[in-house]
């Protein structure tokens, strides 16, 4: 069984204590959590603090999920990270 609450605290600890150096790592938690919008928010503060994991971005299993998004591809295309393929070949 899951608790939502407690999650949301531990979060929100997270976030109040690591969101200048590890907005990354907040950004992965909002993508396991499946939320998309918080995630992107928290990849461009990740990208603004010059967080070097963004380099692992394109093979982060939190991230894949969101490899088809338009907001994926305009965000690895900002960050200087090869665009993924579109097709589904690959």
């Amino acid at each position: 069984m899951t608790d939502r609450a407690a999650a949301d605290a531990a979060l929100r600890t997270l976030i109040e204590e690591h969101a200048g150096s590890n907005a990354y790592e907040i950004a992965e938690v909002y993508a396991l959590r499946n939320e998309g919008n918080e995630t992107f928010e928290w990849l461009d503060r990740a990208f603004s603090n010059r967080e070097p994991d963004i380099s692992s971005l394109l093979f982060d299993p939190f991230m894949v999920r969101y490899q088809h998004n338009p907001r994926f591809a305009a965000f690895c295309r900002k960050v200087g990270l090869p665009v993924p393929s579109q097709s589904t070949g690959t």
